[in-house]
């Protein structure tokens, strides 16, 4: 028998889920739109194929997300000088603005967490954070 339930672990992504979508609400969009301009905070500049992919998202789908952060000025779609068929996507000055707002949100979350952790606990889990990222990194 596991020491640790594994129904532990699988609420704790519930509720990261959970504050996820509470923050995409707060910020005026849903979680695909959320996760999107996350994806888009953390690179430059990335293909609506690398979009869709690191999303999971089918095609049209994608599509959806981009026209509706589109609409809201948070992207542009910019074209490949190479291959004029691809479309890179880029965050605006505004779409820049909300991820930081949404950064900043996070990062006070996290440190609320770690604040109510001892100084051992907050080593361990640590710890185990970077390792599950590690193993849940594709």
């Amino acid at each position: 028998m596991c020491p640790f339930p594994v129904d532990s672990i699988v609420n704790v992504f519930a509720n990261i889920a959970l504050a996820k979508s509470a923050m995409a609400k707060e910020m005026g969009l849903n979680l695909s739109q959320y996760l999107a301009v996350m994806l888009l905070g953390a690179k430059s500049s990335v293909s609506c194929k690398d979009l869709k992919n690191t999303l999971d998202m089918p095609g049209s789908s994608t599509t959806f997300v981009l026209d509706s952060l589109e609409e809201k000025g948070l992207i542009i779609r910019i074209r490949s000088k190479r291959d004029r068929r691809q479309y890179f996507i880029e965050l605006t000055p505004d779409g820049k603005d909300l991820c930081h707002k949404a950064m900043r949100a996070e990062t006070e979350r996290a440190q609320t967490i770690l604040d109510s952790l001892s100084e051992e606990d907050r080593a361990a889990f640590v710890n185990i954070c970077a390792r599950l990222h590690e193993m849940a990194s594709y």
